[in-house]
């Protein structure tokens, strides 16, 4: 005869039990009693007993304590802060809104651009466009979202297929956002996380370069070098958390500088070695 099946795993001791196991005792005493009601009877006594194991291990689990809630809120800096960020009290559906989105230029490359006072100004569409280059005397800003790739809608419209890379126009990438942080955060411990700034970047808040760890000497002024390792920032004792003040977060994210040493990579980009600028998500992590 067909016995029914019961799997019960005790969350306290990680071992399943079920009629199946019991089959071989069934069928002895059925033997034994020469009548297959009874042992069917048994089973049942024992399967019953199997369930209450399970509902014993079940009420054992529910009663096990509920872990605090986690100090830590991640926010993806994809379009920028959002507006909760500088202002606490805001619970209308803009709270999750931006506050303002990322500004990008690769046409020039200049230390004015990691200052907090520095005015970022839209170019034109015509310098701004899919073609490598731009004929612009001045930078060429426009506002983006991350990732942002400067060789993959610059560099790579119309090119031969087969690894050819182009004429690369990501070698120097600066990044701005500008937020508010409001006194509700004062306290708290702001990071940044960038999954991937290819090949080396410089990270300034307020106009402070956020230096790295780095062994390399010439890398004293890189905040990270190697664009396929993230890397995490400390903002917060740079940053001002009255909610009103325009907090700058500038990033310079180049493939070949004077201030990093190059490690040398073949430059093949199927491998994503010709990657540029953030090409991968940043994260705001806050830690109450």
């Amino acid at each position: 005869m067909n016995y029914p099946y019961i799997s019960v795993h005790h969350p306290s001791s990680a071992y399943s039990l079920n009629l199946h196991g019991c089959r071989l005792a069934f069928q002895i005493i059925e033997r034994a009693s020469g009548d297959s009601g009874i042992s069917f009877a048994i089973g049942r006594v024992v399967g019953a007993l199997l369930l209450l194991i399970g509902a014993m291990g079940s009420t054992r689990a529910k009663a096990q304590s509920v872990p605090p809630a986690s100090d830590r809120i991640t926010i993806n800096l994809s379009e920028g802060a959002p507006n909760f960020v500088g202002n606490a009290a805001t619970t209308d559906p803009t709270a999750a809104l931006p506050q303002s989105n990322w500004w990008y230029e690769n046409n020039q490359d200049s230390t004015t651009f990691a200052t907090s006072s520095y005015v970022e100004v839209a170019a034109p569409a015509s310098g701004t466009g899919p073609s490598c280059g731009s004929t612009l005397s001045a930078p060429n800003w426009l506002q983006v979202g991350i990732p942002n790739d400067a060789n993959i809608w610059r560099t790579f419209i119309n090119q031969a297929s087969g690894g050819g890379q182009g004429s690369l126009c990501g070698q120097n990438n600066w990044y701005r956002l500008h937020f508010k942080v409001d006194p509700t955060y004062a306290n708290s411990k702001i990071l940044v996380e960038f999954e991937g700034a290819h090949t080396a970047a410089q990270v300034y808040i307020n106009g402070t370069l956020l230096p790295g760890v780095s062994a390399v000497t010439a890398n004293a002024e890189a905040s990270h070098v190697v664009g396929f390792i993230p890397f995490i920032v400390d903002l917060t004792p740079y940053l001002k958390a009255d909610g009103a003040t325009d907090n700058v977060l500038a990033v310079s994210v180049s493939r070949g500088n004077t201030w990093f040493e190059d490690p040398q990579f073949s430059e093949v980009f199927r491998f994503g070695q010709a990657m540029a600028g953030l090409f991968r998500p940043v994260k705001d992590v806050h830690h109450k």
